[in-house]
């Protein structure tokens, strides 16, 4: 018989089904089965059996699929459950070869450009197959009947297996062309095609020869899916099986909490089972009143009845015909297409409860379902408890559960036990959550005992996993810590899922990269796997860039192998190595730092090296994979990715490796089913597949302090406070997305056809009355990024304008936005002290202050990036100098950021360069000019070799250019030398190159530091700087000359030249700086003048330090336009903008807002560009020759 139980509370509803386990659990060594819908809520039902009953051992509990197999065909080896991954790999060993065959929609759909794109035929497969296996038990015969009259029921629908059957294919859904296509597909898999057996068949038939292949016991396997698992039972067995739970052949009772909804053939078996066995549903329903008799006069209800055979009776007499209509369920083929989620049919909606009208369908539907059952008991629990009305949640939970619409002195806010919270950002509403959990925490009772304990607190988001970054910010900090548990895992791809790209990405493109190398090796999962340390791929990291490895050429040349002899060699020889038949006939240069004599993480290297190299090579030997190769894919991999003592929070990743195997033995089944040899970008599509983490269990209820949990149907747990975080419109309820391909779409929907809207919605509401003190919604409502709006989701609004209509029955009109208004959290930290918790909120509350402090931006020179406290350096070197003179602002970028602005990740290169940069040239093009000017032709050649060797310059072509290019540079550089007999070129005896200095300075405030540097070319007199260029100058009439930041570098110099001169400190010294440029065009070098007596030169230096290291002067105002009259801050500002903007080569330049960062403020813009411009240009004492003719 099977017994359904409905109630309001569900630990009621746990209570009972308690007490009738234990009535039937008489021997402890057997125990009745009871079936929960989630691991989450079985959980919570043992901590409530512990609770109120003590121990409890030995319970035997399953879902719904493990039932189901249990009592179809247990510990049988020859009987096992077809999965859609064996089926799609026998769909596809038909379709690679007779997709054709199925008409024009699939072959444009499968072709791309003419050939088969194998992508496509995955999706395909994989799609065919779930919607096979779905077909089959949503759709069975004898669930639902035709007639829509109670009176006249009509036949039972058929099923698609009694239409889609063998011999006599024909039309069960619309009989479109998707339809037959469909039908002809599973024909060809499942069906009998003449004297052939069907390609399941001969799939099965091979897959038994393969495995029992050589075993003395052999075992003949059958997969079948539910509805032939069920058939074959009845036929074979007669009867279900239940011995692991019979005493004495007396089968004990079956229970199912909370299961709300299940697949229809689910329910078929289940009412099949209950004809010969107890079945005991306890289901919650949302209100304390039967949803189908609530116009009938009290004493009339039925609450409790038998059925059986059609016949319904209770203790009152025969139940009204009225209500039975309203139970019967049947199937309407003339009704429209699409399900409508959004209200209840069938009921009285000015009478309704609007929450029970606007959600509750997927409930109400699934006690119809209950009830379609030939034989069983109802009970409906009109529960006789008082519900308190003392709180805003109360009274919502109150009118629910009584179907009212109305209740006197109800409240328009309340924000202690119903709030409503709004956040600009992600972190922002995980603080404010933070900070509620915190005051709750806090409670004490009138003996100082706490109110609330962290197991009385949950957390549920639809979309758990964005929030973890930001609950770990929050909740994790070691000053203010709350014990929390995340206890479900995060729905994204795994890390075996990112290493498996990786290696398959590597295969394709037939080569080792550099990012693809480093996406491995910084993966957790192979770090494991291997004992890579991430100080090892440091290491790496600095080999691979300073070796200059990239990839394997198409030359034959391999950098990765080139690369280990490189630093293989460096243990035995610092010189030059070239071996007879080495592959390049430069040689090749030891390569040696301080981590690779690391004997252990050098042969790492090596090992992780040489086997992608192995794998890679695999790959290209080999278009395809043969069946017995598959087993060595299959050893490549356990390489990588099989740990073998995974740490704590990893344990998953091994469960998905070993889905991963699965399938590449899944994958077998295509040879079994007609298969010769499969493609890699099938091997590749099936393994990635498999490794797409599904979410799993990991953490238990309320046992490691505050639990956050995903929010799922069929999970409800009673709570003493929830908080519902991430409740926006884009999230919740969710949207109705729909498989083109199911042709259960283009029909009339089926009773239990249940979209994942309605049951959201319908789960919000179960999870709503089942709060006991508080519930807080809070969601995102402003995207930054795009500077958008969000809004809440659809249920917020329904409970709005349902607390609206129930004051305005009570006399009071007031305004929408008054109703349950929502508390909205700034992006700033503003709220008042007693609102924090954390340091990270007292500091952020701090800056705020020190903001607020500030006053007007207008009135205030505003130093955005000042707030470091990193004390100055001992240390300046020349080059800091002259690039706080080419912006104030990039310099103390790099100062805050300390990371000498290599914005650009090396290990994301790819390719070698095959043109230099602006550097890595002008770099080259000085050395070229120096070993010209010095003779020292051997010296230039070793320089070229040493590139090639260690990689600077490709071999090949590529590299010649290069080095032809700057060689070009370099002689029209010495060409123009040539034509002044004071140059080095001329009189090279004259001259020094690199010269160093170092000049001790002491601040007013007694800090000592010191100044350093080289000074390039310098003649011997100390009166002419030469800098060398590959950029072009300005032209003009006298001159040619560059813009100012050109002549920084010589211009630093010269102070420090004329700031060591102690002789005479007032008197004048005139150093000349000349710029040489690579550009043939230019017929003489450009000139300016620096003269400053050494106490000038000294002031200077000491200004510079003081404005770059002490004060952190951070307006964005470069050299270049620092002599520019700028009228507006339009105007200003579009000078960091464009193709020619000055910030062209700033890689941070998208971090920062033009109109708010740079130190300037809109309305007083002009005075106070003057004054900045007028305090560097008094740090720039030099004067530009030629510069003034074009004024």
């Amino acid at each position: 018989m099977l017994y359904l139980k409905f109630a309001l509370n569900i630990e009621k509803l746990a209570d009972e089904m308690i007490s009738k386990i234990k009535l039937s659990w008489t021997n402890p060594l057997v125990a009745p089965i009871v079936i929960f819908p989630d691991p989450k809520l079985e959980y919570w039902f043992r901590l409530h059996w512990v609770k109120t009953q003590g121990t409890l051992a030995n319970f035997n509990s399953m879902m719904i699929d493990r039932f189901l197999m249990t009592i179809l065909c247990p510990n049988d080896n020859t009987k096992k459950k077809l999965n859609a991954d064996l089926l799609r790999s026998v769909i596809w060993a038909y379709l690679y070869k007779n997709y054709k065959s199925l008409g024009d929609e699939v072959t444009r759909y499968l072709e791309v450009e003419g050939k088969l794109d194998e992508k496509h035929l995955f999706d395909l497969c994989s799609k065919m197959a779930t919607l096979f296996l779905e077909y089959e038990t949503s759709r069975p015969k004898g669930f639902v009947h035709k007639g829509s009259n109670l009176n006249e029921k009509g036949d039972l629908a058929e099923g698609i297996l009694d239409r889609w059957k063998q011999g006599n294919l024909q039309n069960f859904f619309d009989g479109s062309e998707r339809e037959v296509w469909q039908r002809k597909l599973y024909s060809q898999i499942f069906h009998t095609q003449g004297s052939e057996p069907s390609i399941l068949t001969k799939a099965f038939e091979n897959y038994n020869q393969r495995i029992n292949k050589g075993k003395k016991i052999k075992f003949e396997t059958t997969y079948l899916t539910i509805p032939f698992l069920f058939q074959d039972c009845m036929l074979n067995h007669g009867k279900f099986h239940t011995e692991q739970f019979s005493i004495n052949e007396k089968t004990l009772p079956v229970f199912i909490f909370g299961l709300t909804g299940m697949g229809q053939f689910y329910r078929v078996i289940l009412q099949e089972y209950a004809k010969t066995h107890d079945v005991n549903a306890y289901i919650q329903n949302p209100c304390m009143e039967f949803w189908e008799d609530t116009n009938v006069a009290k004493k009339s209800r039925h609450r409790q009845w038998n059925a059986r055979n059609g016949v319904w009776q209770s203790e009152n007499g025969e139940i009204p015909s009225t209500v039975r209509q309203k139970l019967h369920y049947s199937l309407n083929e003339s009704a429209g297409v699409e399900v409508n989620d959004d209200y209840e049919e069938g009921v009285n909606s000015r009478n309704e409860n609007a929450l029970l009208s606007y959600w509750g369908k997927s409930g109400r539907d699934n006690i119809k379902l209950w009830c379609q059952a030939n034989d069983y008991n109802f009970e409906f629990e009109e529960e006789s408890l008082e519900l308190p009305s003392d709180s805003l949640l109360h009274q919502i939970q109150y009118m629910v559960a009584n179907r009212t619409n109305e209740l006197p002195g109800l409240l328009s806010e309340d924000n202690e036990s119903f709030s409503l919270t709004a956040a600009p950002t992600r972190e922002r509403e995980i603080e404010a959550l933070h900070t509620r959990i915190c005051k709750l925490l806090a409670k004490r009772d009138k003996d100082g005992n706490p109110v609330n304990r962290t197991s009385d607190i949950l957390v549920v988001s639809p979309n758990l996993d964005v929030y973890r970054t930001a609950i770990f910010q929050c909740f994790d900090q070691q000053s203010f810590q709350i014990p929390f548990s995340i206890v479900d895992s995060p729905a994204k791809k795994s890390l075996t899922g990112e290493a498996l790209s990786a290696l398959f990405a590597m295969q394709e493109k037939r080569t080792l990269s550099r990012s693809i190398f480093f996406d491995l090796v910084r993966n957790p999962v192979i770090q494991q796997t291997r004992q890579i340390s991430n100080e090892d791929v440091s290491a790496w990291e600095s080999w691979v860039e300073n070796m200059n490895v990239f990839r394997t050429r198409g030359n034959g040349k391999n950098d990765w192998t080139f690369g280990l002899k490189r630093l293989m060699a460096s243990r035995f020889s610092d010189h030059k190595i070239s071996a007879a038949g080495d592959e390049t006939s430069e040689g090749y240069a030891p390569y040696m730092d301080i981590n690779s004599e690391n004997d252990a993480s050098l042969s790492r290297f090596a090992d992780c090296v040489t086997e992608l190299e192995e794998w890679i090579e695999f790959a290209r030997n080999k278009e395809t994979v043969e069946l017995g190769e598959l087993d060595l894919i299959s050893t490549m991999l356990n390489k990588w990715l099989a740990m073998t003592n995974p740490p704590d929070g990893m344990n998953g990743e091994t469960i998905i490796f070993q889905n991963v195997l699965n399938s590449l033995e899944d994958l077998k089944f295509q040879f079994d089913a007609g298969a010769t040899e499969v493609s890699w970008d099938c091997i590749s599509q099936t393994l990635i597949s498999a490794a797409e983490a599904s979410e799993y269990s990991c953490g238990s209820l309320f046992m490691n302090g505050i639990t956050f949990a995903k929010f799922v149907p069929n999970r409800i747990i009673p709570v003493k406070h929830l908080f519902f975080i991430g409740l926006d419109s884009g999230t919740f309820p969710g949207s109705k997305s729909q498989n083109t391909l199911d042709l259960r779409r283009s029909v009339a929907p089926w009773p239990g056809d249940d979209s994942p809207v309605a049951k959201q919605r319908y789960a919000f509401l179960c999870q709503l009355m089942s709060v006991k003190k508080s519930l807080h919604i809070s969601y995102l409502n402003k995207n930054i990024v795009k500077d958008e709006d969000l809004y809440p989701s659809s249920v917020v609004a329904d409970i709005r304008n349902f607390l609206k209509n129930a004051l305005r029955k009570n006399g009071i009109d007031v305004n929408a936005k008054k109703v349950w208004p929502q508390e909205v959290i700034p992006l700033d930290e503003s709220r008042d002290y007693g609102e924090l918790f954390t340091q990270k909120e007292f500091r952020n509350k701090s800056i705020f202050e020190d903001m607020k402090k500030s006053g007007d931006e207008s009135d205030v020179e505003k130093e955005p990036l000042a707030l470091s406290k990193e004390l100055p350096p001992d240390r300046v070197s020349f080059y800091q100098f002259k690039k706080y003179l080419e912006d104030p602002f990039q310099f103390r970028v790099s100062q805050v950021l300390n990371d000498g602005e290599e914005d650009d990740d090396p290990t994301d290169e790819d390719f070698e360069p095959i043109v230099f940069d602006i550097l890595d040239k002008s770099s080259l093009m000085k050395q070229m000019v120096k070993f010209k000017i010095t003779g020292d032709h051997e010296a230039l050649e070793k320089l070229k070799w040493q590139m090639l060797s260690i990689g600077d310059i490709p071999d090949g072509v590529y590299g010649e250019k290069m080095w032809q290019d700057a060689e070009k540079y370099a002689e029209n550089i010495i060409k123009l030398m040539e034509i002044d007999e004071n140059s080095p070129k001329s009189n090279s005896t004259d001259w020094t190159f690199d010269e160093r200095i170092e000049l001790p300075m002491e601040q007013l405030d007694g800090t000592k530091w010191t100044l350093q540097g080289s000074l390039g070319w310098c003649n011997k007199k100390r009166n002419c700087l030469l800098y060398l260029t590959t950029s072009d100058p300005h032209a003009a009439k006298t001159s040619p000359y560059f813009d100012k930041g050109k002549y920084l570098s010589s211009y630093v110099a010269a102070l420090a030249i004329i700031a060591s001169e102690t002789s005479k400190y007032d008197d004048e010294r005139h150093i000349e700086i000349q710029i040489y440029s690579g550009a043939s065009s230019i017929k003489k070098p450009a000139k300016a003048n620096v003269v400053l007596s050494p106490n000038k030169a000294i002031e200077i230096l000491k200004k510079l330090y003081q404005k770059a290291f002490c004060e952190k002067y951070s307006k964005a105002v470069p050299a270049d336009i620092v002599d520019e009259t700028i009228e507006t801050f339009s105007d200003y500002t579009k000078k960091f903008t464009g193709d020619h903007n000055l910030w062209k080569y700033f890689k941070k330049a998208k971090n920062f807002d033009t109109r708010k960062d740079l130190g300037f403020s809109p309305n007083n813009f002009e005075e106070e560009w003057e004054k900045a411009t007028k305090q560097q240009r008094n740090l720039m004492c030099f004067s530009i020759d030629g510069e003034e003719n074009t004024k």
